[in-house]
Protein backbone atom coordinates (compact mmCIF):
# COMPACT_ATOMS: atom_id res chain seq x y z
CA UNK A 1 0.00 0.00 0.00
CA UNK A 2 1.91 3.01 -1.60
CA UNK A 3 1.08 6.74 -1.59
CA UNK A 4 3.37 9.06 -3.00
CA UNK A 5 4.44 12.86 -1.94
CA UNK A 6 6.59 15.05 -4.75
CA UNK A 7 9.19 17.14 -2.78
CA UNK A 8 11.39 19.95 -3.23
CA UNK A 9 13.66 18.19 -3.90
CA UNK A 10 13.41 16.54 -7.66
CA UNK A 11 15.71 13.58 -7.27
CA UNK A 12 13.12 11.95 -4.85
CA UNK A 13 9.35 11.36 -3.47
CA UNK A 14 8.34 10.85 0.03
CA UNK A 15 6.05 7.32 0.30
CA UNK A 16 3.34 6.54 3.05
CA UNK A 17 4.36 2.72 2.63
CA UNK A 18 1.47 0.54 4.84
CA UNK A 19 2.91 -2.90 5.54
CA UNK A 20 0.63 -5.45 7.26
CA UNK A 21 1.24 -4.14 11.19
CA UNK A 22 2.22 -0.83 10.33
CA UNK A 23 2.79 2.12 8.23
CA UNK A 24 5.96 4.54 7.63
CA UNK A 25 7.25 7.31 5.10
CA UNK A 26 10.28 6.55 3.31
CA UNK A 27 12.28 8.70 0.48
CA UNK A 28 12.15 7.11 -3.02
CA UNK A 29 15.25 8.24 -5.53
CA UNK A 30 12.82 9.52 -8.94
CA UNK A 31 14.54 5.79 -11.09
CA UNK A 32 13.49 3.76 -7.90
CA UNK A 33 16.78 2.57 -7.13
CA UNK A 34 17.07 3.45 -3.20
CA UNK A 35 14.07 3.86 -0.86
CA UNK A 36 15.28 5.07 2.50
CA UNK A 37 13.05 5.00 5.61
CA UNK A 38 12.42 8.81 6.84
CA UNK A 39 10.00 7.85 9.80
CA UNK A 40 11.09 4.63 11.93
CA UNK A 41 8.34 1.77 12.62
CA UNK A 42 8.47 3.09 16.52
CA UNK A 43 5.45 5.18 15.26
CA UNK A 44 2.33 4.02 12.21
CA UNK A 45 2.83 6.83 10.31
CA UNK A 46 -0.47 7.11 7.84
CA UNK A 47 -2.93 9.82 6.14
CA UNK A 48 -0.32 11.77 5.14
CA UNK A 49 -0.64 14.56 2.61
CA UNK A 50 2.03 17.40 1.25
CA UNK A 51 1.53 21.12 0.52
CA UNK A 52 1.14 21.80 -3.13
CA UNK A 53 4.84 22.74 -3.96
CA UNK A 54 6.14 19.78 -1.77
CA UNK A 55 7.86 21.96 1.01
CA UNK A 56 6.15 19.97 4.11
CA UNK A 57 3.85 16.52 4.39
CA UNK A 58 2.13 16.23 7.44
CA UNK A 59 0.55 12.86 8.74
CA UNK A 60 -1.33 11.12 11.40
CA UNK A 61 1.56 10.14 14.13
CA UNK A 62 0.60 7.07 16.87
CA UNK A 63 1.49 3.83 18.35
CA UNK A 64 0.13 0.99 20.49
CA UNK A 65 0.87 3.74 23.82
CA UNK A 66 1.04 6.81 21.86
CA UNK A 67 -2.37 8.85 21.17
CA UNK A 68 -3.07 10.04 17.45
CA UNK A 69 -1.19 13.56 16.37
CA UNK A 70 -0.35 15.64 13.50
CA UNK A 71 2.97 15.39 12.85
CA UNK A 72 5.72 17.13 10.46
CA UNK A 73 7.71 14.39 8.52
CA UNK A 74 11.24 15.94 9.94
CA UNK A 75 14.15 13.56 8.91
CA UNK A 76 16.16 15.81 11.49
CA UNK A 77 13.69 13.98 14.08
CA UNK A 78 15.38 10.71 15.95
CA UNK A 79 11.91 9.16 14.85
CA UNK A 80 11.56 11.20 11.38
CA UNK A 81 8.19 13.06 12.71
CA UNK A 82 7.83 15.80 15.04
CA UNK A 83 4.75 16.13 16.85
CA UNK A 84 3.02 19.44 16.05
CA UNK A 85 -0.37 18.81 18.38
CA UNK A 86 -1.12 17.41 21.93
CA UNK A 87 -5.14 17.01 21.16
CA UNK A 88 -5.19 14.29 24.17
CA UNK A 89 -3.71 15.40 27.04
CA UNK A 90 -5.52 13.53 29.34
CA UNK A 91 -3.58 10.32 28.67
CA UNK A 92 -0.86 12.15 30.32
CA UNK A 93 -2.10 10.92 33.41
CA UNK A 94 -3.89 7.48 32.48
CA UNK A 95 -1.72 4.36 32.96
CA UNK A 96 -1.65 2.23 30.20
CA UNK A 97 -0.46 -1.42 29.65
CA UNK A 98 2.98 -1.60 28.25
CA UNK A 99 2.47 -3.48 25.08
CA UNK A 100 4.93 -5.97 22.65
CA UNK A 101 4.66 -7.10 19.72
CA UNK A 102 4.63 -11.27 19.41
CA UNK A 103 5.36 -13.44 16.66
CA UNK A 104 4.77 -17.39 16.69
CA UNK A 105 4.44 -20.19 13.90
CA UNK A 106 0.62 -22.91 14.01
CA UNK A 107 1.35 -26.51 13.44
CA UNK A 108 0.90 -25.41 9.61
CA UNK A 109 4.04 -23.98 9.21
CA UNK A 110 2.01 -20.14 9.31
CA UNK A 111 3.08 -17.43 10.67
CA UNK A 112 1.08 -15.09 12.73
CA UNK A 113 1.47 -12.21 15.10
CA UNK A 114 -0.23 -9.89 17.64
CA UNK A 115 0.32 -7.51 20.47
CA UNK A 116 0.34 -8.46 23.88
CA UNK A 117 -0.68 -5.43 26.41
CA UNK A 118 0.27 -6.27 29.67
CA UNK A 119 -2.05 -5.42 32.80
CA UNK A 120 -0.90 -1.82 34.47
CA UNK A 121 0.01 -3.71 37.45
CA UNK A 122 1.98 -6.39 35.80
CA UNK A 123 4.81 -7.85 37.90
CA UNK A 124 7.14 -10.39 36.44
CA UNK A 125 6.42 -14.04 38.09
CA UNK A 126 2.68 -13.28 38.83
CA UNK A 127 -0.06 -14.89 36.40
CA UNK A 128 -2.61 -13.56 34.95
CA UNK A 129 -6.08 -14.36 33.04
CA UNK A 130 -5.55 -13.83 29.20
CA UNK A 131 -8.36 -12.35 26.88
CA UNK A 132 -7.45 -13.02 22.87
CA UNK A 133 -9.40 -10.71 20.37
CA UNK A 134 -8.85 -10.76 17.01
CA UNK A 135 -8.30 -9.33 14.30
CA UNK A 136 -6.72 -7.06 11.92
CA UNK A 137 -4.30 -5.12 14.78
CA UNK A 138 -1.01 -2.52 13.72
CA UNK A 139 0.44 -0.36 15.98
CA UNK A 140 -2.20 1.70 16.43
CA UNK A 141 -3.35 3.63 19.45
CA UNK A 142 -4.68 0.73 21.74
CA UNK A 143 -6.86 2.96 24.44
CA UNK A 144 -9.68 3.38 21.56
CA UNK A 145 -11.93 1.08 20.73
CA UNK A 146 -11.34 0.92 17.10
CA UNK A 147 -12.77 -2.24 15.13
CA UNK A 148 -12.83 -4.07 18.78
CA UNK A 149 -16.47 -3.95 20.83
CA UNK A 150 -14.31 -2.78 23.58
CA UNK A 151 -10.95 -0.99 24.27
CA UNK A 152 -8.40 -3.40 24.88
CA UNK A 153 -6.50 -1.13 27.66
CA UNK A 154 -9.44 -1.32 29.95
CA UNK A 155 -9.72 -4.84 30.75
CA UNK A 156 -5.42 -4.30 30.57
CA UNK A 157 -6.59 -1.79 33.91
CA UNK A 158 -8.36 -4.36 35.21
CA UNK A 159 -6.16 -7.04 35.98
CA UNK A 160 -5.89 -8.45 32.20
CA UNK A 161 -3.62 -9.72 30.15
CA UNK A 162 -4.82 -9.14 26.21
CA UNK A 163 -3.42 -10.52 23.25
CA UNK A 164 -4.89 -8.25 19.93
CA UNK A 165 -4.31 -11.38 17.49
CA UNK A 166 -3.85 -11.53 13.68
CA UNK A 167 -4.70 -14.09 11.50
CA UNK A 168 -1.86 -16.01 9.71
CA UNK A 169 -0.29 -14.03 7.04
CA UNK A 170 -0.43 -16.86 4.51
CA UNK A 171 -3.90 -17.24 3.32
CA UNK A 172 -4.02 -19.56 0.15
CA UNK A 173 -7.77 -19.24 -0.96
CA UNK A 174 -9.45 -16.18 -1.69
CA UNK A 175 -13.54 -16.53 -1.99
CA UNK A 176 -14.56 -16.63 -5.25
CA UNK A 177 -13.15 -20.20 -5.57
CA UNK A 178 -14.82 -23.78 -5.55
CA UNK A 179 -12.02 -25.24 -3.31
CA UNK A 180 -14.06 -26.37 -0.70
CA UNK A 181 -10.65 -27.90 1.22
CA UNK A 182 -8.17 -24.49 1.08
CA UNK A 183 -11.74 -22.29 2.11
CA UNK A 184 -11.98 -24.16 5.20
CA UNK A 185 -8.13 -24.47 5.75
CA UNK A 186 -7.86 -20.53 5.76
CA UNK A 187 -10.92 -19.93 7.39
CA UNK A 188 -11.37 -22.19 10.23
CA UNK A 189 -7.86 -24.71 10.44
CA UNK A 190 -5.03 -22.26 9.76
CA UNK A 191 -6.87 -19.34 12.46
CA UNK A 192 -8.14 -21.74 14.95
CA UNK A 193 -4.07 -23.36 15.13
CA UNK A 194 -2.76 -19.91 15.21
CA UNK A 195 -4.80 -19.10 17.90
CA UNK A 196 -3.89 -22.11 20.04
CA UNK A 197 -0.45 -21.49 19.04
CA UNK A 198 -0.57 -17.82 20.63
CA UNK A 199 -1.72 -18.79 23.67
CA UNK A 200 0.89 -21.29 23.98
CA UNK A 201 2.99 -18.94 23.32
CA UNK A 202 2.46 -16.55 25.65
CA UNK A 203 2.08 -20.15 28.47
CA UNK A 204 5.68 -20.80 27.81
CA UNK A 205 6.92 -16.93 27.88
CA UNK A 206 6.73 -16.86 31.46
CA UNK A 207 8.12 -13.22 30.69
CA UNK A 208 5.04 -11.94 29.05
CA UNK A 209 2.33 -13.07 31.50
Amino acid sequence: DLHSFPTRRSSDLHIERGERTTSYVASVGIGGDSIEPVSTTHYHVSQCSAVADGAAVSCVRQNATTPPEIALVDSTEPDGVRSLTHLNPVFDSIALGAIEEVRWTNRYGERANGFLIKPTDYRPGTRYPLLVMMYGFGNKFSAQAGNLSFPAQAFAGSGFAVLLMNFPSYQPFRWGGDDAAAATHADRDSPVAALEAAVNTVEIGRAHV
